[in-house]
């Protein structure tokens, strides 16, 4: 199950977030030494007597002072019953020149993002006892005079298998942005299924709207989540054809 990377700006001390970090792709070659600095878990409360969600193993490098290289944990499902989402929340902490900034970053698990993506890709739920992996996806790096001190990381969002789910966020992001774009893959898939057997069902008749970086503008996709649910989903297709899956595309479009 690969986790997904969200960030999201926060402030700490002062108001200068939005410049102080920015992400951008891994360098090719890093060749300088690798740091690391600490990592404060802020565990789930305990639930008779264990951690019902538990962060295992965080790990953060640095290639230079002002830029992390990676970071991960393991994530174990300790309850009973299956997680089919859930999102961790990454909190840097950078001193730059005497004041304390940060950021949050967000790496999600989504194993419900549509029924298609899941039976071609077999994503399943992370099951009672088991642990998944979730890792960042690019590189986080700060203005040359800051130096990344520490790190903070917590869970903040588990949905389970009968739809009971744990929301520490007061504004619901994760909530929000995982059903968001689970919608939106719905929506698109429920409008190209619509165009395919208007046209005859013709494979060929409806690449045109796979390889569009445009959306419908029917769809009235009114929310980035939504928007992203759909394009994500758009390109879940084209892969398909591209990779020259098309029984498994027709599959999917006779449903």
């Amino acid at each position: 199950m690969k986790a997904r990377q969200i960030a999201l700006v926060g402030l700490a001390v002062a108001l200068c977030l939005t410049a102080v970090f920015a992400f951008k792709k891994k360098p090719t070659n890093v060749d300088a030494k690798v740091q690391q600095i600490p990592v404060n878990i802020q565990q789930l409360p305990l639930e008779g007597g264990k951690i019902p969600v538990e962060i295992q193993r965080p790990k953060i490098q640095l290639s230079a002072p002002d830029e992390i290289d990676s970071y991960s944990c393991a994530v174990k499902n300790n309850s009973t019953k299956a997680i089919t989402a859930l999102a961790v929340e990454w909190t840097f902490t950078a001193n730059i020149k005497g004041k304390e900034s940060s950021i949050s970053s967000f790496t999600e698990m989504d194993a419900l993002v549509h029924p298609d993506v899941r039976d071609y890709r077999k994503l399943g739920s992370l099951t009672p006892g088991n642990e998944t992996i979730m890792e960042s996806s690019s590189t986080t790096t700060a203005p040359s005079s800051a130096q990344i001190i520490k790190a903070d990381v917590s869970l903040k969002y588990v949905e389970f298998d009968d739809n009971s789910i744990i929301d520490l966020d007061p504004e619901h992001n994760s909530s929000k942005r995982i059903n968001g774009e689970r919608e939106g893959a719905r929506q698109y898939k429920q409008w190209l299924v619509r165009a395919y057997k208007q046209r005859g069902s013709v494979l060929t008749s409806i690449v045109p709207f796979l390889e569009s970086e445009s959306l419908p503008a029917e769809l009235n996709l009114t929310t980035h989540h939504l928007h992203h649910g759909a394009k994500m989903y758009r390109k879940f297709l084209l892969s398909l054809y591209t990779n020259k899956q098309q029984e498994s595309l027709e599959k999917y479009l006779n449903e």
